[in-house]
């Protein structure tokens, strides 16, 4: 990237989420993240452009819960 990415360009990423799906490993929905877009969008934004800056991201965001299903 040549340029910072811009809170309005995260709010825009956000309000494209797909509704309904399971939340991630801290418990929070994508409707949550939806409606609060604008309350998270400073922080958020503050993150992803470190981690360009950086080039590296937390080790927490490789983490993932995997929950088999019985069909």
């Amino acid at each position: 990237l040549n340029c910072p990415i811009t809170q309005s360009e995260v709010i825009k990423c956000v309000q494209k989420m797909k509704s309904g799906t399971s939340p991630g490993p801290d418990g929070i929905v994508t409707d949550f993240y939806k409606a609060c877009s604008d309350i998270f969008a400073p922080s958020l934004t503050k993150i992803f452009n470190t981690i360009f800056d950086y080039g590296s991201f937390p080790d927490s965001w490789l983490k993932a819960i995997i929950s088999p299903l019985h069909k």
